[in-house]
């Protein structure tokens, strides 16, 4: 990081900020804060600000260092905040062009004499940098911040997993759409042949004993039109576990044009996940070209998922579960690439990664979007415990990205 900002005394709170709950039972963030940032061993000292955007425990936004010669520098960012400490990782520089400054890792933890009002304070850190502290305050109008109240649970939006089948060594990732009017639409992706269906579902909920069952009705679209897929039925129980929901249980069904006597599927499992998030839509970061690619207009950065791992070692495989139409796309984790303009085919192309940091960010860049659009890739993150299987899309204006969790039991 280069000498950048003017030294900040002190600090003044500018107002008291009243303190709700998110649906994870976290307190609201205010979306600005301002401070300072300084990095040891160099003397500089860097003016701060960040501005956030929450969806229940995860964050993103941006966040900008003056320098005392008003040389700034810009960059998204994505965290998590667990109501006492607040991870962030920069994703990507977004200013200035052509000069290379520090992705930082910050650590900022709540501190204050009540609850009412407090500062963020704590370490950071960067590859190949030297390492330093940031402080923070809240900014606000001077007035008391009234917040949006807790938003309630609803199974309503978009739940992602994976279905196992008795008579396969692979699996499939799923996913489904909950409609209010008890309504809503799936969408399976095999990890083999088979590629991608589209089906209408009906389904409800049992409050008493926290079972949803749903039916699928049809299938809407295919891409591989001679593959025959299941009509699915599931049973699947509703649970809170650690920062998500979960939906687990068994499904069966038959094969389309048959019918349940005719022509049984195997059964199996099926798993659906949610972040405890205020919404079920997925979350948008700002996010440009990468350093080392052709200039281009900034892109956004999808947010689609957060997983958990159990080891700091991965692998990640990428591979085509649709059809092959000369996609190419590279791979960054946390501003870094770690895979270059892989050509996506049914083989699957893989790489090695060792996490340094409990919070990862895993972005999809698309270099080539082939014959159709957008780029779509089946994903598959092992960490020797176990297999997460999802799919990213990604095409010339946005980025597909998913936060990885590093995950270990605090003494």
């Amino acid at each position: 990081m280069r000498a950048l900002f003017f030294r900040i005394i002190g600090f003044a709170l500018l107002g008291t900020i009243f303190w709700p709950s998110s649906l994870s039972g976290q307190p609201l963030l205010p979306e600005h804060w301002e401070g300072m940032l300084t990095q040891t061993g160099t003397g500089d000292t860097f003016r701060l600000a960040i501005h956030l955007r929450q969806n229940g425990d995860l964050v993103t936004g941006e966040s900008v260092s003056t320098s005392s010669g008003k040389k700034t520098g810009r960059f998204s960012l994505a965290g998590r905040w667990d109501g006492q400490t607040l991870l962030i990782q920069e994703i990507e520089q977004l200013e200035p062009k052509g000069e290379r400054w520090c992705l930082k890792y910050f650590t900022l933890r709540k501190s204050a004499e009540s609850t009412a009002a407090w500062t963020l304070s704590g370490p950071w850190k960067a590859e190949s940098c030297p390492s330093g502290m940031a402080f923070l305050n809240p900014l606000v109008s001077g007035l008391p911040v009234a917040l949006a109240p807790e938003v309630p649970f609803s199974l309503e939006g978009l739940w992602t997993g994976h279905l196992s089948q008795s008579d396969r060594d692979y699996g499939f990732y799923f996913e489904t759409s909950l409609q209010a009017d008890g309504k809503g639409t799936s969408s399976i992706v095999s990890e083999s042949n088979g590629g991608q269906a589209y089906h209408r579902l009906n389904w409800a909920f049992s409050p008493a004993d926290s079972i949803l069952e749903f039916r699928e009705l049809d299938i809407v679209r295919k891409t591989s039109p001679n593959w025959k897929w299941c009509i699915k039925n599931a049973r699947l129980r509703l649970s809170r576990q650690g920062s998500r929901y979960v939906m687990e249980g068994d499904w069966n069904g038959f094969i389309e044009g048959r019918t349940p006597a005719t022509g049984p599927c195997a059964p199996g499992r099926l798993y659906l996940e949610r972040p405890m998030l205020a919404l079920a839509d997925s979350l948008f970061v700002s996010a440009p070209l990468p350093a080392d690619s052709l200039d281009g207009p900034a892109r956004e950065t999808k947010l689609e998922r957060q997983i958990d791992v159990y080891r700091p070692d991965l692998k990640i495989k990428v591979w085509d579960n649709g059809t092959e139409d000369g996609d190419i796309v590279s791979l960054f984790l946390n501003g870094k690439r770690i895979a270059h303009r892989f050509r996506i085919t049914k083989g699957k192309a893989s790489v090695q990664v060792r996490l340094q940091q409990e919070f990862n960010l895993l972005v999809l860049f698309a270099e080539d979007i082939g014959t159709i659009v957008p780029n779509t890739v089946a994903i598959s993150i092992d960490d020797g415990v176990k297999e997460h299987i999802l799919v990213l899309n990604a095409d010339l204006t946005h980025n597909g990205a998913v936060l990885i969790r590093q995950f270990s039991v605090k003494q």
